[in-house]
This record gives C-alpha cells, structure tokens and sequence, in this order.
C-alpha cells in the first residue's frame, strides 16, 4: 500500500510540475466549500459504510473565479476480503447542466504504474438524473479509494450551484431493488414501488426527500400531494438503498404528448412557475397576465435584487408578488410601463409582448439571419425584430398558416414553452427539448 501511494503521490506531483489540467485544477478549487470536498488522493474523506454523502459538483460562481475546467472528489473506506459491496451514486440538479461524472474505484492489490485510475469506470450522466449501482466483490481486504471526475461544458455559461450527487457505499448482505428507478403520479393519486429484496429479508425504511411533494407509507405506497418532484428512497438495516426519482404531476397536466408538459414541470421544479389551488393544478389554458410573465421571467434569471428601492408604477404596491420583479424587469429596460404611469399588472400579456420581454432579457440582439417571416408581422412593427429573433432561436414556430398573431393572448402554456425554450437556446440549461410551439 505503501508503494501504491506513493506511485499515485507521484504522478498527481508530475501532473502539476507539467501543467496538466489536472494539476490546475487541484491548485485552483476553492478548499472552502463545504459541498465539495474538491480533495486530492491523500486527503480524501472518510466514508462510513451505509451513509449517504452529498456533495455539490462545481458551481459557476467558483468556475468564474476559479477557472478551473474540471472537478476532482476523492473517498476512501475499508473493506474487507470475500464480501460484496454496492457504490451508489446518483445525480441530482435543479437546471439542466452539462456533465457527466466518471467514477473510478481503487484497489488496493491494483498494481500502479503510470495510470492512477486503474479498475472500473461508471459514467453517470447528470442530465438524465439517473441511479447507479455497481455491485462486486472484495478481492483483498484493505483500504479502497474512489475518484469522482467531472468535466465542465466551457460554452455552458449558466452551471448552477445546486447540481450534485449523492453516494454511498455498503455491504450487500441483503440487496434492494425496485422495479423503477423513475416514475410520475398526478396530485392526489397514488402508487406502490415494488421493492425486491436479495438475500436475507430485512425490514425496510421508506422516506420521502420532500413530503410535501409526495409522502411514502411503510409499505411502498407513494401518493402524490403537490406538483414538483421528490426521491423515494428505501433503505435495509445492512444500509442498502434503493431511489427512485419521483415526478408529481398537475392534475390537469397528466397527458406527456401536450407540447407544455415538460416545459411545465420543468419550471415547476425549478419554482419558476406556481400552480393554483395548493399547486394542485396548473390551468394551462388561463391567460398569462404581465405581472406573471415579468416574474417568471425574474425566477428564470435566478431572482436578483434589483437595484432601486422604490417603484415608479403607481399600480405596483411593495407588498404584491410581482413587486421586486418588476423593479427589476423595468431597471434592465425589459418591460415597460404605459403613459399614465401605470405598469398594467393584471393585463393580459399578448404574444408580441411575451417575445419582445425575451429578446430585450437577451440584450435586444438586432443581427438576425433568418429569411423567415410572418404574414402579419410588418417591418414597421416595433416587435418585428423580436418575433424574427425568437424565430431564429427556437423559441416560437408560429402557426401552420404562417401566421404569429401578435395580438393574441398568451396561454400559460405558451408562455412555459416560450420560457424553456428561452432557458434552452439562450440561456443553455436544458437539453434537446420537444417540437417548438
């Protein structure tokens, strides 16, 4: 073990003395963050068989400051000779972000030359959120080490500071699986995971992450309560997990061939968007008023302070929802108010509004290529620009009959595609998304 570490010592010192993106990021990871343990292999944190750690992967603050590339979590825990072990390790994000960890054990009877990261490698992919196990056997008693890597997308601007993983590693004496790994129920509906147990039976304990998004009864039974998303976990007295990723459903949002149905929840769990009647439904067909749309436009962006103190709008009281959000929208030249000093809250937000409030967030952009063009959408029209920009980006198709209707409302579940659609090409936080509306 001795020569093990030293081999591994070693190189990590050569990597740095070379330059490689590896030495840089050790050098620049802030050692400060309580949710990155950001550590190197001599350093790397004790794990307790059948605890769960969570750790945040890089966030964007620290990538900016940082300008570091890459992401280094390394573990170590004893295991003993003849017995079986799961690694859990699952991804969890409130964005779409772009990365992918890769998971390297270590064992010690692994005979180290010039590569550190000998023995399996588990790509777990934190755009699907997904769970995996790796089960196997110690061949020699010892201590293991594991290396979590991830590679930060450069072009990604908006990596977020909650996505992460959760791992844990523990000895199969019985083993938990259940018969998904994700699933979905609507607001007041309920049904049971199916847990399997290999080996010795066990008593299981089921736990819900959010319980007011959805509770777990002792024997599986998982109902929904509020529109959002949860993990259901059960876990064996010996510490084996299972985790299967729950997705409430509004209860007027349940069909998954509805163009709004991902945009939906999507910004449902990011808590850019709220549903009525304790986010029980999401009326997709109400109007979208000004003050909504100027709000959601505000959570999208991450809620930021504005900077004024007082709202010139005489319609716009300091203790309504919509009162930081608009500050915030007119101070960024985002919305507009009308003549008479008004912001018009409970106006209904037509479509050339919707587009013209996301061209102006994306700083008005006036170099558009695209030949495209609406047949009543004129050069003259002050959204012209704005509606052939959201053409270009993705965001808005129009109609079959090659129309935009400017002057129509938007629906609630126009304005969540528009939004996603916006989050997606512009803001890049989510990937390949349905058929533009």
């Amino acid at each position: 073990m001795k020569t093990f570490k030293k081999v591994i010592t070693a190189f990590i010192a050569t990597a740095a003395v070379a330059g490689t993106f590896w030495g840089q990021v050790m050098a620049a990871t802030p050692p400060d963050d309580p949710y990155e343990p950001n550590n190197t292999f001599d350093t790397a944190t004790q794990v307790t068989l059948g605890k769960e750690y969570k750790a945040e992967i890089g966030s964007m603050d620290n990538y900016l400051k940082n300008k570091y590339k890459s992401d280094d979590d390394w573990y170590k825990f004893e295991l003993t000779e003849g017995r079986t072990y799961r690694i859990t390790v699952s991804g969890y994000t409130e964005r779409f972000s772009e990365t992918t960890l890769l998971i390297n054990l270590i064992s010690p009877d692994k005979e180290v030359s010039d590569n550190p990261f000998l023995g399996v490698s588990v790509r777990n992919d934190i755009r699907q959120r997904k769970v995996d196990n790796y089960d196997f056997e110690a061949k020699t008693s010892g201590t293991y080490y594991l290396r979590l890597h991830n590679f930060f997308d450069q072009d990604n601007k908006k990596l977020n500071n909650n996505t992460g993983y959760i791992l844990s590693v523990n000895e199969i004496k019985s083993q938990i699986d259940f018969d998904k790994n994700v699933a979905e129920v609507p607001c007041g509906k309920s049904f049971t995971l199916k847990a399997t147990i290999t080996g010795k039976k066990e008593k299981i304990t089921w736990k819900s992450s959010n319980t007011k998004v959805a509770t777990v009864d002792k024997n599986g039974k998982v109902t929904g309560k509020m529109a959002g998303k949860t993990f259901i976990t059960a876990t064996l007295e010996n510490g084996s997990i299972a985790r299967c990723e729950v997705q409430v459903q509004y209860k007027d949002v349940t069909k998954t061939t509805d163009f709004w149905y991902k945009p939906t929840n999507y910004l449902t769990n990011l808590g850019v968007v709220k549903g009525y009647d304790n986010q029980t439904k999401f009326k997709p067909a109400n109007e979208c008023t000004r003050a909504q749309m100027v709000t959601f436009i505000w959570r999208l962006q991450g809620s930021p302070e504005p900077k004024a103190k007082i709202c010139k709008f005489s319609d716009v009281k300091k203790s309504d929802y919509f009162y930081k959000a608009v500050l915030w929208g007119n101070e960024n030249h985002i919305v507009e108010g009308y003549k008479n000093g008004t912001f018009g809250p409970q106006i209904v937000c037509a479509r050339k509004h919707a587009v013209t409030f996301l061209w102006r967030l994306a700083g008005s952009p006036t170099k558009v290529t695209t030949k495209k063009t609406f047949s009543d959408v004129k050069k003259s029209d002050y959204f012209y620009t704005a509606t052939l920009w959201a053409s270009e980006k993705n965001i808005l198709a129009g109609y079959k009959d090659g129309t935009f209707k400017p002057n129509g409302d938007c629906l609630r579940r126009q304005m969540v595609t528009f939004l996603s659609k916006y989050d997606a090409n512009i803001n890049g936080n989510w990937g390949k998304q349905q058929k533009v509306h």
